[in-house]
């Protein structure tokens, strides 16, 4: 029987997550001889992926540590790392209670545990002879040729594939690619430290987007001596909420209350959802709660703040951050039984308030955030329209909805995110498997793929059998991709399957054989 080739197309978290995982489970089911392993990653830090590369100190997750991993049976993986590995971390970040799970630690340190941990999978997959091959070149298209794949690289091709999982990652932004050609735009704040050595202390800066990165962008700027004036450049002006620290009360009952009520027979509507949620955090609080009022908030983004720093000392948010994180793992398939009527009204009134909420930032990283509004060097200006480069001046052009004024900006980053649209990625991979039909653009964002397995489907509509993908290109089938559990749990699923079809060839060839 001759070996199967995986190919594993991006290898930041969520491709160092089925990585780990399919090893363990060739391992487990005895099937380690029959595969071979095929690893495509461009960046020069591996496992890392863009969130989690070296950077400056100050860009914090924003959760707690023992509630991190890319393993999907052991949540508290990153924290075991941490303690076996505290003297070590300690001599690179002197400055944080590692232990302390209240304490929200820098990014980078997840990196040093991604990076770790797909070095230690390398070992176990040597120890048990699976072949793997670890090939730095940018993938650019991937074919579908007599019901095998050959994955086509800058370089080279690589041709009879059995398996291939897309775990792509963050794509970058090609809304703006106009203006990638000027030294004074930055299509992503990452790494912050590029920020901080290129832009002119005194310099105006316009920073395109409002939440995490856009944060992390102005703190790195800010801490690293720029003096000079800072926009936030956003369509809703909302800023992260502030994360709570970690409650002892364990609320474990949102999932089987909803899905008690996911029923065939049953639509869920987002009006019985926000029924459901309002109860259960009624019953915890002790008092009547609902959840539209939980999504009001005050616009002034000082105002904002103030008052998310008053909830946050009074653990008013606690039992809803506990209900939601709870929630985490149903998201999706509330998501999936929602009318299309229900996820257009979502994702047009609600996605922003959502998301501000829902990816939160640390208490720590707030007050600097309001520090800054508070003396004026930052300000949010709300803006619907796309920049205009000057030519004459060499300056950005910002038209702004308030007072109809508009102001011009030396530098402008965008920190807008990953794109939710294929059409707004700037990948020649999926241009091409797009073009191609491999694979076709879903509705609300990414690309189609079946629910329940994860599976490709093609421009025909049809499942495409053994091509995977996980991420942010699947998050108009799934919604909340971007938190790392859920993305984490797909790996584990698609590894699990992928490894019972291996078991079922072997079967059949043993039975052949005799």
């Amino acid at each position: 029987m001759k070996k199967i080739k995986i190919g594993i197309v991006g290898c930041g978290a969520a491709g160092t997550s089925f990585f780990s995982h399919f090893i363990t489970d060739c391992i487990e089911k005895n099937i380690s001889q029959l595969v071979s392993i095929y690893i495509f990653e461009k960046s020069s830090d591996i496992a890392r992926g863009l969130p989690y590369n070296f950077d400056y100190d100050c860009n914090l997750l924003n959760r707690a540590s023992d509630k991190m991993s890319v393993k999907h049976n052991k949540q508290d993986d990153f924290y075991l790392w941490i303690q076996d590995n505290k003297e070590r971390i300690k001599n690179l970040y002197p400055n944080y209670d590692l232990l302390d799970t209240n304490c929200y630690l820098p990014r980078s340190i997840f990196g040093l545990y991604l990076n770790d941990t797909f070095l230690q999978i390398m070992s176990h997959a040597k120890q048990n002879n699976i072949v793997v091959n670890v090939v730095r070149d940018e993938v650019i298209d991937v074919k579908l040729q007599k019901n095998q794949y050959n994955i086509c690289t800058i370089k080279n091709n690589f041709e009879n594939m059995d398996y291939v999982i897309l775990t792509v990652g963050h794509i970058p932004c090609g809304k703006f690619k106009q203006f990638n050609q000027y030294e004074n735009f930055y299509n992503s704040p990452y790494p912050t430290t590029q920020l901080v050595s290129t832009i002119n202390k005194n310099a105006t800066v316009g920073i395109l987007g409002s939440r995490l990165s856009a944060i992390d962008a102005a703190i790195s700027l800010t801490e690293h001596g720029h003096q000079g004036k800072i926009y936030f450049l956003s369509r809703s002006k909302f800023l992260p909420s502030i994360k709570s620290t970690n409650s002892t009360r364990c609320i474990k009952v949102i999932d089987e209350t909803v899905i008690k009520n996911m029923h065939d027979d049953y639509p869920i509507t987002l009006k019985n959802i926000m029924k459901i949620i309002s109860d259960l955090a009624s019953y915890y609080n002790g008092e009547k709660s609902y959840f539209y009022k939980w999504l009001k908030r005050p616009i002034d983004p000082i105002k904002f703040l103030r008052h998310e720093l008053n909830e946050y000392e009074q653990k008013i948010r606690q039992t809803w951050d506990a209900l939601f994180l709870d929630g985490n793992n149903i998201i999706e398939f509330i998501w999936n039984k929602l009318s299309t009527k229900d996820k257009k009204w979502f994702l047009h009134n609600y996605r922003s308030k959502w998301l501000s909420y829902r990816v939160g930032i640390p208490r720590k990283n707030a007050e600097k955030i309001l520090n800054l509004l508070e003396k004026n060097q930052l300000s949010i200006i709300r803006t619907k329209s796309i920049p205009s480069y000057q030519d004459e001046s060499g300056k950005f052009l910002i038209k702004c909805l308030e007072n109809n004024t508009a102001i011009h900006i030396d530098y402008l980053v965008n920190a807008t995110g990953a794109p939710l649209k294929v059409e707004d990625m700037e990948s020649s991979l999926i241009s091409n498997v797009l073009l191609s039909g491999l694979v076709m653009a879903h509705e609300f964002g990414g690309i189609e793929v079946d629910f329940s397995t994860s599976a490709v489907i093609n421009n025909h509509g049809k499942v495409v059998d053994n091509l995977y993908a996980i991420g942010s290109i699947t998050s108009g089938v799934y919604f909340f991709t971007s938190v790392l559990a859920l993305n984490i749990k797909h790996a584990f699923q698609i590894s699990q399957k992928v490894v019972e079809n291996i078991l079922e060839v072997k079967n059949e060839f043993q039975l052949i054989g005799t």
